[in-house]
């Protein structure tokens, strides 16, 4: 072992504290040597102090990526540290475990420079790439917003966001988007802020990006919020603060505690009501997340279960350390599985924060201080081993929403789990061009339209129970203006109507379908709608005629309880006199069996 050198005012505080019979606080400082770190394990082991010693004692290692020597290191101090055997044990299976291979790939002199480039965002589509930079020559200000764009298999140029409201000759910082591009979600010195740091938003319009937005209380408080992250179903919002009310004793942002300045910082959610408002009321995320260190940076993948975060509580290997955790039920906030360290070859002893995982699971992007750089700090990413992927696989879909003339229109777009009868999740369209982009876990059966006043969906169904693997879906969504309803009387099929044969109660499956239609015809009240039903031939002229104009019945029922009046429904059956298609086929008769509808002027 080496000689303990113990410089003589150590023995005075260690003596004092003693003789006071006080809690041991002690600033542990980077960038001394290592006898120096020695010295203090040696002497306040087993205090929290002296074990952010010993990380910087073991970080020389880590670095050189000797992991023999670093697990010597605290295989030979555990005995120290009574009462932290447990992290020792999964620091040294951390460090024990076989190497994959994994390989730190830099984004290239396109998006890094000699300055700094930190805290990328990759859209969901994986296009854009948005990151922080800053010592940049083609900065604004102190710290700017950049984007670059994925053509032809390559980043392009990085260039400072063009707008005057979001670059300032201040600090910018982008913390999220959400999942259809047309929110950005920033940190910044921006006017209207309730607290020391806040969480702000800009979002897409016509005419450029709006004014930035501090979000409201209690997304915001008076003390420092960071981190926001909305969540792709566009439910929630997910984000850092070192409020009161975290796990642990409170400690603020700025004040020295367990080897860094970030205070006890919590992760936390803030929910969305029906209304579109943000709750009234934060959700802690709890202890199996939340330690009474810091924790940051949270980014919940579009899966909707697969949480990644910053914490320097759990075991790890330096200051702070990226884990994974899953949701373990989609109605509590607070139920996690224990958050798995992702390993030496992805964390460092460094600060590890703001990851990003591309939407196919596959990516991870993140910023690091490496000497094979281009600057001080660059964006890399890195190929992620299947254990640490996403719990579940997405699936994607974009195109345009088009009205009956091929014009893009505004709308939103909201999707419905079948099974479950309730809407699961809700984006925008870009308000310019009519495109849109959603992600949807896999494991469920969705309905998925286009809601714009003014205007009738056509609903799209997605079968996703058995889906295994990542897809990019592209199909172009219809919606129907009233008025060309009303003028061409042209009839619409409703889509997902069932019936049991020869019968003419409606299924359950087909209320989702039918809700539609009441949306259209609450926010159209003086619509009259003719619901038209359709057979194929199999029966009697006769049966099938009583038959259709029962099923046309059960429907005007179903739209009644929903509370549409009844003077505004007229239902009619056709039987098998008006097929689409060809009768000798079950395909065919499946096509003629059908409920249409078309407004009355």
């Amino acid at each position: 072992m080496n000689k303990l050198i113990v410089p003589v005012q150590f023995f005075l505080i260690f003596f004092i504290i003693n003789s006071l019979n006080a809690q041991l606080v002690i600033q542990v400082d980077e960038g001394e040597s290592p006898e120096y770190y020695q010295n203090l394990v040696n002497l306040y082991a087993p205090s929290e102090d002296a074990f952010i010693a010993l990380q910087y004692f073991a970080a020389p290692h880590i670095n050189k990526r000797d992991w023999k020597k670093a697990i010597r290191v605290y295989e030979e101090y555990k005995p120290r540290f009574s009462g932290m055997e447990e992290r020792f044990d999964k620091i040294i299976a951390i460090l024990k475990a076989p190497e994959k291979g994994i390989k730190l790939m830099n984004l290239g002199g396109n998006i890094n420079s000699l300055g700094k480039e930190y805290g990328p965002v990759l859209s969901p589509d994986m296009k854009k790439l948005y990151f922080t930079g800053r010592d940049r020559e083609d900065n604004i200000g102190g710290e700017d917003i950049f984007i670059s764009f994925y053509t032809n298999d390559r980043w392009t140029i990085a260039r400072p966001l063009a707008s005057s409201k979001i670059n300032t000759e201040s600090n910018e910082y982008i913390n999220s988007l959400s999942v259809d591009g047309n929110i950005l979600v920033l940190f910044g010195n921006y006017p209207n802020g309730p607290g020391r740091g806040d969480n702000f938003y800009v979002e897409k319009t016509k005419k450029g990006f709006s004014d930035v937005i501090p979000f409201p209380e209690p997304v915001n408080s008076k003390f420092w919020d960071a981190d926001a992250y909305l969540t792709a179903d566009g439910k929630a919002i997910l984000f850092s603060s070192d409020r009161p009310g975290a796990v642990g004793t409170y400690k603020p942002k700025g004040e020295y505690h367990h080897g860094m300045m970030w205070g006890n910082t919590d992760i936390w959610v803030v929910l969305r009501e029906s209304d579109g408002s943000w709750s009234k009321t934060a959700i802690n995320l709890g202890s199996v997340i939340n330690t009474p260190f810091t924790e940051r940076t949270p980014f919940l993948h579009p899966d909707g279960k697969t949480l990644y975060f910053s914490s320097d509580g759990h075991p790890g290997l330096g200051k702070s350390d990226v884990f994974k955790t899953i949701r373990l039920s989609d109605t509590s906030w607070t139920e996690w599985s224990e958050p798995v360290n992702l390993g030496k070859e992805i964390n460092t002893p460094q600060e590890d924060w703001a990851y990003k995982i591309s939407t196919d699971g596959r990516r991870a992007y993140f910023s690091t201080v490496y000497d094979k750089g281009f600057g001080e700090e660059d964006i890399y990413y890195v190929e992620l081993p299947e254990e640490i992927q996403p719990e579940a696989d997405v699936v994607t879909v974009s195109g345009k929403v088009l009205d009956e003339k091929g014009n893009p229109v505004d709308a939103v777009i909201r999707w419905e789990d079948v099974d479950l009868q309730k809407e699961v999740g809700h984006a925008n369209t870009d308000p310019e061009t009519g495109e849109y982009f959603i992600a949807l876990p896999t494991g469920k059966y969705y309905a998925y339209f286009a809601d714009v006043k003014g205007y009738y969906s056509i609903v799209n169904y997605l079968d996703l129970t058995k889906a295994k693997a990542y897809e990019a879906i592209k199909t172009d969504m219809s919606v129907i203006s009233v008025e060309e309803l009303k003028n061409s009387g042209r009839t619409i099929k409703i889509e997902n109507i069932f019936f049991d044969s020869g019968k003419w109660d409606l299924k359950q499956e087909s209320y989702e379908a039918l809700k539609l239609l009441y949306r259209f015809l609450h926010a159209n009240n003086d619509l009259v709608v003719e619901i038209n039903a359709h057979t194929d031939n199999i029966g009697s002229d006769k049966y099938n005629q009583d038959l259709s104009e029962k099923r046309a019945s059960s429907v005007v029922e179903y739209l009644v309880s929903l509370g549409i009046n009844s003077e505004r429904l007229i239902s009619r059956g056709f039987g098998e006199s008006q097929p689409v298609a060809d009768n000798s086929t079950e395909e065919g008769r499946a096509l003629n069996r059908r409920v249409e509808f078309r407004l009355i002027k």
